[in-house]
């Protein structure tokens, strides 16, 4: 969900009156993070989960979720959310599954030509887009997932928009998946952070931003020897004489291509031959949690190859990764992830922002 519908009498709460701030802020982290994997106020397994996961996936610590509070409990090795929304949970799952019939059958005839992009693809009308606040960052109200009008308004991010600021932890997890030098990705991200005119409201994907920056600017921080003339240094830490741009990307390649490859066999995936053969344990989710982790990563990493890049092949591969995004993307109205029920119109900014930022990709 990405809506979280809180009841004012759960904030009045006894449970919640009583808890200390720390906890009702574990609580709510909590809260976010059921919402967003849509599993019923049950994390299963947490009890089994590395610090690290904890940061990452919930950003708290594992030390939080062992106080002692109303608020959640453990049954075993899983975390019980107390006053997760299921009720709404079924609720927004029935509106998305009819919502994406009606949005396949919407868009299922061709478009007149003055409503599709060069490439074919249908483009949403572009509308004003929400009312920035102080610190740039848009917010947006919607009744999609509340109990009727004057009811469950709930103000936040939309998650991929532009002007989200990750958290620091999120981001070094990111540059060292990615080879990137961790100080020097923490100096990127202080400069986001401080930045008026350059900041985080600015960008429609970090991890393309912080991936350009660091081959400009950081290439060759971590294997100073290789600076000789002729060296392109990847920054990827390793002994020896530095990869070209070319092997680098074609390594992205190869790597993006065992992954799809992972991805497409893995039981997790209910569109794979093996879906529903294997038994769906902690340990399969979370490593389908982490072949997600990878892809998206590697993606972010081809749609930062330059958009001059020296070989035809270089500049397919990014264009390619543009296309996938865009067609992923939930302000596309020709994407399986496109919800007509409760697209925002930040969606449909995202999305076009998407294709602005793709366009010299284009060859």
């Amino acid at each position: 969900m990405e809506w979280l519908n809180i009841h004012t009498s759960t904030i009045d709460s006894p449970e919640v009156g009583a808890a200390e701030p720390q906890d009702i802020g574990t609580w709510l982290k909590l809260l976010r993070y059921c919402a967003g994997q849509e599993n019923g106020g049950r994390i299963r397994g947490a009890k089994e989960w590395p610090e690290r996961l904890w940061l990452f996936g919930v950003k708290v610590t594992a030390a939080d979720v062992q106080r002692e509070c109303d608020l959640w409990t453990w049954q075993g090795a899983d975390l019980l959310v107390e006053f997760y929304p299921k009720q709404k949970e079924s609720e927004v799952r029935a509106k998305r599954k009819g919502g994406t019939k009606g949005a396949h059958s919407r868009w299922s005839d061709k478009k007149p030509a003055s409503t599709l992009a060069s490439d074919g693809s249908p483009m949403p009308e572009a509308m004003p887009s929400a009312k920035p606040q102080a610190n740039g960052s848009p917010i947006h109200m919607s009744d999609a997932e509340g109990e009727g009008k004057g009811k469950g308004k709930e103000y936040t991010h939309t998650p991929g928009a532009r002007g989200l600021t990750p958290d620091w932890a999120e981001v070094e997890a990111f540059a060292q998946a990615s080879g990137v030098d961790v100080p020097f990705a923490r100096d990127w991200y202080e400069r986001k952070v401080n930045s008026l005119n350059y900041g985080f409201a600015t960008l429609l994907d970090w991890r393309a931003d912080l991936m350009l920056y660091w081959r400009r600017n950081g290439e060759g921080l971590k294997n100073p020897a290789a600076r000789e003339p002729g060296a392109v240094v990847n920054g990827s830490g390793h002994g020896g004489r530095a990869k070209s741009l070319g092997a680098e990307i074609m390594d992205l390649k190869r790597r993006w291509e065992a992954l799809t490859a992972e991805a497409a066999e893995h039981p997790a995936n209910e569109n794979s031959a093996a879906s529903g053969e294997t038994a769906l344990t902690d340990d399969v989710l979370r490593d389908w949690q982490r072949v997600q982790a990878e892809l998206a990563s590697v993606e972010a990493r081809l749609r930062s190859i330059p958009k001059d890049a020296p070989e035809g092949w270089m500049r397919d591969l990014r264009r390619q990764a543009f296309e996938r995004a865009a067609a992923a993307h939930p302000g596309n109205p020709s994407s399986a992830a496109y919800d007509e029920q409760f697209v925002t119109e930040n969606d449909r900014q995202s999305y076009l922002a998407l294709r602005r930022e793709g366009a010299g990709a284009v060859v």
